[in-house]
């Protein structure tokens, strides 16, 4: 079995290379202009950035983008994908999705890319709670009428689908 933990804190590199999918960057920026089609205006978050791949498609088409993550090696894993392509208006910050290490009302548009699930899967324990937790951080941080674009599917490490068992979510607003 994979041990996420291990990737995230000590192999960021191996782990860019596992989810690279370059085919699929065209259709996840049409995806974020449904939801926000004015993206030059905006101030963007992407939580849980990892290496930062969704961070640097969003990158050129923003105001500003921050990428936080819990792993610090991802981060600078991250911040050098953004140095490389030349970007001068991001920054990174550490910080998990249930305290994020965002000011008040302070993101126009954030994305939250494969992230969520490893806090809030059905199969976590308490995972009810720490997806309200996180959602109470998203709530706080995006400004009024900013927008908040979930990507998540059937997790990673598996050679099989692996959906996640039925499950309720709440939300306020």
């Amino acid at each position: 079995m994979i041990d996420h933990d291990v990737i995230y804190r000590s192999e960021a590199a191996r782990y860019d290379r596992l989810v690279e999918r370059e085919d699929c960057e065209g259709n996840l920026l049409s995806a974020i202009r449904t939801v926000a089609p004015d993206l030059r205006a905006r101030d963007a978050a992407d939580i849980g950035a990892g290496t930062g791949r969704l961070t640097a498609l969003l990158e050129p088409h923003v105001l500003t983008v921050r990428a936080t993550d819990a792993s610090e090696e991802m981060l600078r894993f991250a911040a050098d994908r953004l140095r490389a392509q030349g970007a001068a208006n991001w920054t990174v910050a550490a910080g998990t999705n249930d305290r994020l290490p965002l000011a008040d009302c302070s993101v126009d548009l954030l994305t939250a890319g494969w992230t969520i699930c490893y806090s809030a899967s059905s199969s976590v324990v308490g995972w009810q709670d720490n997806l309200a937790a996180i959602m109470a951080e998203i709530d706080r941080v995006l400004s009024p009428g900013g927008a908040a674009i979930v990507f998540e599917n059937f997790g990673t490490g598996t050679a099989e689908p692996n959906p996640p068992q039925a499950g309720r979510m709440r939300r306020s607003r």
